[in-house]
């Protein structure tokens, strides 16, 4: 019995790696508007029916693509020790691509979120930025809104509207280089740290800290 759920697991486990690889390579070549179930299955070489038996719909397979992408960017990530928002200032200010490729991965997960390239074509489709952004919002929101509160002396509500603000940022940042981890790109990093975090800085001025 347990050989045959094992197997029936792998299986399984197989059908939905197809069907998620499958609309990454649609992905590539159309907006997500443009695809449907059944160009999907026969991209995945499978059966209506088969997918429904995985999925609810195609916006259920998005949601597992965007988590996935996400914890190859938590799993891969270091939260810098100290200050977060210090030391993010700070690699802002040296705006040294050599300094931002070392550091890399103690960058927020919104700037790494497409490490992995067959997921670009998930974060380049204008449909979808909304699913992605929403996604990253729930994932970091319990570590970074409270950790804005106390830090610029702000309500939660407002800590939650301008983490808000800072990963869209960031994301049409990623997006405009899409997702490519050029010299250009790690000066705009450089940009966007040093106005998100003097930003932050001037609030936490404002509240006498």
């Amino acid at each position: 019995m347990e050989a045959t759920q094992r197997k029936t697991d792998r299986r399984t486990l197989y059908t939905r790696q197809v069907v998620k690889d499958a609309l990454l390579e649609l992905l590539a070549e159309h907006h997500f508007e443009d695809i449907n179930v059944t160009m999907l299955c026969r991209q995945a070489e499978i059966t209506r029916a088969t997918f429904y038996l995985h999925f609810d719909s195609l916006s259920a397979v998005v949601d597992e693509l965007i988590e996935e992408a996400l914890k190859i960017a938590e799993r891969t990530g270091t939260f810098p020790e100290g200050n977060p928002f210090e030391f993010w200032a700070w690699l802002g200010a040296q705006d040294d691509p050599a300094l931002v490729e070392k550091y890399y991965n103690t960058l927020p997960t919104c700037l790494r979120v497409a490490d992995d390239p067959k997921y670009q074509p998930l974060f380049m489709d204008d449909l979808l930025s909304n699913a992605v952004l929403r996604k990253i919002y729930l994932t970091e929101k319990d570590r970074m809104i409270p950790f804005a509160q106390e830090y610029c002396g702000i309500s939660r509500e407002q800590s939650k509207i301008l983490f808000q603000y800072d990963i869209q940022g960031t994301y049409l940042v990623n997006k405009a280089f899409r997702f490519q981890r050029t010299n250009e790109w790690c000066h705009m990093v450089c940009v966007l740290l040093t106005h998100i975090m003097g930003g932050h800085k001037a609030l936490r001025r404002r509240a006498g800290k």
